[in-house]
């Protein structure tokens, strides 16, 4: 006789659809200073338009596929992305994010030598503050700028009537900064600062 089986291939069934974020840049962001990107990312999207709300774990909110956010306040987030399809299923994903100040307590250190001590107080995006090593103390304010982007004007105390401009970077986990500008007398100099161990 003749047999008429099916294949099991006429309905298949459709994979499980899924959602996950896409965070740029990485690393540490700087309260007030670093605005974060924030890209939903679908694996086998369902048919028909998606919506996508999100939490940002400090009372705020946005909506969007790709939204972007600036942490006001220091502390550890949970960021949320929820998405819907046009039959009301939602998928869910999260990951966390660190946002911290660079006021505090710094080793400073000119072209690698340690100095005593470097206080950094930032305020928005403007820092200012002071270096004291065994024989003079340089004052300096300055701009932070995106993501980690540090500009700082020197009064070294060799040459306090002019300013020194040094431009660099904070390191991704927020425990060092990097510059390179000129001293009273030498055209590259770098200075930079280190968190103390906790």
């Amino acid at each position: 006789f003749a047999c008429a089986c099916g294949t099991g291939s006429e309905n298949p069934v459709a994979p499980d659809w899924s959602v996950g974020i896409s965070p740029s840049p990485s690393g540490v962001a700087v309260v007030g200073v670093t605005n974060l990107t924030f890209a939903a990312e679908l694996a086998n999207p369902p048919a028909g338009p998606v919506s996508y709300g999100w939490v940002f774990g400090d009372g705020t909110t946005a909506s969007g596929s790709e939204v972007s956010h600036v942490f006001s306040t220091e502390g550890r987030f949970d960021v949320t992305v929820t998405a819907a399809d046009a039959g009301g299923e939602s998928r869910s994903a999260t990951v966390a994010f660190q946002a911290r100040s660079l006021s505090g307590q710094w080793t400073p250190l000119q072209n690698g030598v340690p100095g005593i001590e470097a206080v950094i107080t930032q305020e928005g995006s403007r820092i200012w503050g002071r270096s004291r090593n065994s024989h003079f103390t340089h004052y300096y304010s300055g701009q932070l700028s995106t993501p980690r982007v540090v500009t700082m004007i020197f009064r070294f105390s060799g040459c306090p009537d002019k300013n020194r401009i040094f431009v660099g970077t904070a390191t991704e986990d927020l425990n060092g900064i990097s510059l390179t500008g000129p001293n009273c007398n030498v055209p590259a100099t770098t200075f930079s600062f280190r968190r103390p161990a906790p």
